[in-house]
């Protein structure tokens, strides 16, 4: 009976050791994962207002080459701005699969 008794003891101090380590480990895990969940929000945060400042400046640029244009008109002169080589490659549009961001999200990030 002395022998059953050690081999129980030793089958419950196994798997006592292995459900620490999968504690553990599950922690571990855990940690990383609060981690990676706060550098996510840092991150879409940083790319919310990125992208609120692209719009501003995009608007800007915008407004500016009508005036461009409209000054052009008047002296019948032309910039390179009418040279498509010359303008920036519109930026892909990563937000078709989000909500829209509305003003208060990127003033509060």
């Amino acid at each position: 009976m002395n022998h059953r008794d050690s081999d129980g003891d030793a089958a419950a101090n196994l798997l006592e050791r292995r459900w620490f380590a999968a504690f553990e480990a599950a922690s571990r895990v855990r940690a990383e994962c609060e981690s990676l969940l706060e550098s996510m929000a840092l991150a879409e945060a940083a790319w919310s207002l990125a992208r609120a400042h692209l719009c501003e400046l995009e608007v800007l640029r915008d407004a500016l080459g009508e005036e461009l244009e409209a000054l052009e008109e008047r002296n019948g002169t032309m910039t390179y701005l009418h040279d498509e080589r010359c303008l920036p490659p519109e930026l892909p549009d990563r937000a078709a699969s989000r909500p829209p961001i509305s003003h208060e999200q990127v003033l509060s990030a």
